[in-house]
């Protein structure tokens, strides 16, 4: 057996800054009118997520190990995301209408659920449930889990989104 591809990671460290300054990338996109960015539309969730299988496809068809996910593969991740993610985190970037990146950040859920130690309960109450409930509301950290940005349109600062 030998390598065969390195996998690399980010960890970024003052989030409060990261944030200001990838604002700043959002107004200036905005402004030079070529790409807008947007959170996604909870509302119109099917035809979202269609629009995001379809770019997901498109731009990691030359991926190494790339599969293509189903229709109803994709629609259940979307659906299981949804159900931690803050719409406000998941972000489209657009040209002229038509999404050439999205962008999915979570919850860094580890932080709510550590102190519990492994129990959700406690005497035959669900007392580490309530707390990991309580806790998910001050969670502080987050993580990008998915940045997909057509090949086209890499390195022009959508995938800043």
């Amino acid at each position: 057996m030998r390598k065969t591809k390195d996998l690399l990671a980010w960890w970024f460290v003052a989030a409060s800054d990261l944030r200001t300054r990838w604002q700043r990338l959002a107004d200036w996109l905005d402004r030079r009118g070529q790409i807008a960015i947007r959170p996604f539309r909870m509302g119109d969730f099917e035809a979202e997520v269609k629009r995001c299988n379809a770019l997901y496809s498109a731009a990691t068809a030359r991926n190494w190990g790339y599969v293509k996910a189903s229709d109803a593969e994709f629609r259940h991740l979307a659906k299981q995301i949804a159900q931690i993610v803050v719409p406000e985190q998941v972000l489209i970037a657009e040209v002229d209408g038509q999404p050439v990146a999205f962008s999915v950040t979570l919850p860094d859920l580890n932080e709510a659920i550590h102190p519990l130690n492994g129990r959700l309960m406690s005497l035959g109450l669900p007392i580490g449930f309530v707390r990991l409930l309580f806790r998910m509301r001050k969670i502080k950290n987050a993580r990008m889990m998915i940045l997909v940005v057509l090949e086209k349109y890499r390195r022009r600062g959508s995938a800043s989104c």
